[in-house]
């Protein structure tokens, strides 16, 4: 392979410059040119361009948005992660803490973590049946609303009054259904 080589002209002020750059960096000129266009192309920087006074003050920026961006994340955890974490923090401090214990110690260990697991099922079935329990109080609420909307008082000749139930008769039959057990 041959290598070619060509001439440009340069101010002699220029070229002292970049002679001694070259030789700072330990490099041929034609590396050091290279490595420089290669930089400019790679990070999209333009030489003519304006960074500012000095890079302090794209410094400053740079950490302007990364204090932003700490705000953002430290927002999302306090208010997303933090309650999340909160909850499995309260669920898990009733959990025994895994010590490191005596061969003999193992076997009450196991029963306590036993123990612990059959609470935290004990729990969660108490809370399901609590949840079935609040459907269940509800609908009779809405039951025993509806029944005394439809509750009139009628006081029609002589005689104690009497209430009248104005219901359909599949009304009647589902609440007759429902609490009349046999």
């Amino acid at each position: 392979m041959t290598v070619i080589f060509a001439r440009i002209q340069f101010r002699v002020e220029t070229i002292n410059r970049f002679r001694k750059f070259s030789k700072e960096l330990d490099h041929t000129h034609t590396e050091t040119l290279e490595a420089m266009m290669d930089f400019f192309v790679q990070y999209k920087i333009n030489p003519f361009g304006d960074l500012g006074k000095d890079l302090q003050g794209l410094e400053i920026n740079l950490k302007k948005r990364i204090n932003a961006l700490i705000a953002i994340v430290k927002d999302i955890e306090k208010h997303q992660t933090g309650p999340t974490t909160a909850m499995m923090q309260l669920l898990f401090e009733q959990a025994p803490r895994p010590t490191q214990s005596h061969p003999a110690h193992r076997e009450s260990q196991t029963r306590r973590n036993d123990n612990f697991f059959a609470t935290a099922q004990r729990g969660i079935e108490l809370e399901r049946e609590n949840t079935q329990l609040q459907q269940e109080l509800e609908r009779i609420k809405n039951d025993m609303e509806l029944l005394l909307s439809n509750a009139k008082i009628s006081t029609r000749g002589l005689g104690k009054p009497k209430i009248i139930l104005e219901l359909s008769k599949e009304e009647l039959e589902r609440l007759q259904k429902t609490y009349i057990t046999e």
